[in-house]
């Protein structure tokens, strides 16, 4: 079984590898923690469900991956919000 496989069994499907799981494995690193799968799997059920709102540093960078032009990226978030 592979990790993330593990993960999305002890979170019931609801892991994602995305930014709130490398933040949280930074905090752990960061702390000198190396936590179980089961650790981390709790843990990452706590932060995603107090992540609440996007962060606009995490979406600036997601429409700069997608290759979306980022020149006038206020602009172009204001109008996702309001669709």
């Amino acid at each position: 079984m592979t990790m993330i496989a593990l993960l999305k069994q002890l979170t019931s499907g609801a892991f994602k590898d995305g930014a709130i799981a490398r933040i949280l494995l930074n905090e752990f690193w960061s702390n000198g923690v190396a936590p179980t799968y089961r650790e981390y799997a709790a843990a990452w059920l706590r932060a995603k469900e107090a992540h609440t709102r996007p962060n606009p540093e995490w979406a600036f960078l997601s429409d700069k991956a997608d290759l979306k032009d980022t020149k006038d990226w206020k602009q172009l978030r204001t109008k996702k919000r309001s669709t």
